[in-house]
């Protein structure tokens, strides 16, 4: 090899490990897995301690993903919005922990419960405070009929009518089972009891708590309801629900909009933008007539 060839054939080979030593560099220091990433602020925050007790402290002060309902506001709700002699519904029961919560504070209430999953029923039946309460093995919708229930586990809250993916608990493969259940209406199941009102309506049926309502109109535009306590969270997505669409129909029934928070009901936005939905549970927003006092 003479000179000019030998010369140009080491600058080929320099150039070369100058390219290699650089992207090298670059993706030691600077790449996806890179030392000045993986070691910057952000970096850190997102993955490490801080950034998830931000998320905890973001939750917390919006009063969301919080279901335990003696450090949420919820038992504080029920100490002060129901009376003694008052008729409550607590519809989807499941184990009866809210419904015996009301029991335990006023024995004397009428109360009715409503579960449509079989295996969850009998959970519910043999709870032994809940002896004078009235079981009713069926769900509510906004027409009576039938409708397929996708469970999870026997007792588990997240069983619902609507087919969820990407929760705890549900396979890849859907639902760990399906059962056919029977629903009425807050409206017919009224008629057949003969009663006159609700004094305190309870809905927690993982995404069709509109429906619910819908199925008790008569109910809500002859103002034979009290006070009303939804959930609204991440099984909205599935049922399609906005939380515009229970503004749109409680309002016109005369209903002010609240969001429980430990001692008071915060009143809700003017704009329903302002409400988070979040992957869990995004607190439980109440209603109650016009001009209620928020506090409790």
């Amino acid at each position: 090899m003479n000179r000019p060839m030998a010369a140009a054939a080491f600058a080929w080979s320099r150039r070369r490990l100058e390219i290699d030593f650089s992207d090298g560099f670059h993706g030691l220091f600077f790449g996806q897995a890179g030392f000045l990433r993986m070691t910057s602020p952000f970096y850190l925050l997102r993955l490490g301690p801080v950034y998830r007790l931000c998320k905890k402290y973001i939750a917390w002060h919006d009063h969301e993903n919080n279901d335990d309902m003696f450090t949420n506001g919820e038992y504080e709700i029920l100490r002060s919005q129901i009376l003694p002699a008052s008729i409550v519904f607590d519809v989807g029961a499941n184990r009866g922990d809210w419904a015996q919560a009301v029991l335990r504070l006023y024995p004397m209430v009428e109360l009715h419960c409503f579960g449509p999953c079989a295996a969850t029923f009998q959970v519910l039946a043999i709870q032994p405070e809940l002896t004078k309460a009235r079981l009713n093995p069926c769900g509510l919708g906004s027409n009576e009929g039938t409708s397929r229930l996708y469970a999870l586990n026997d007792d588990s809250g997240n069983n619902s009518l609507y087919l969820r993916k990407g929760i705890p608990g549900m396979s890849a493969d859907g639902p760990r089972s399906i059962e056919t259940v029977q629903l009425t209406t807050l409206d017919a199941h009224c008629k057949l009891m003969g009663l006159a009102r609700i004094d305190y309506l309870k809905l927690d049926v993982e995404g069709h708590e509109l429906e619910v309502l819908r199925g008790g109109l008569g109910l809500l535009q002859a103002g034979r309801i009290g006070r009303i306590q939804f959930e609204y969270g991440g099984t909205n997505i599935d049922s399609r629900v906005l939380l515009k669409d229970f503004f749109e129909l409680l309002k016109q029934a005369g209903f002010e909009l609240y969001k429980i928070a430990p001692g008071q009901l915060s009143p809700s936005a003017p704009i329903c933008s302002a409400w988070r939905i979040s992957n869990t549970r995004t607190g439980w927003p109440c209603t109650g007539p016009r001009s209620e006092d928020a506090r409790f």
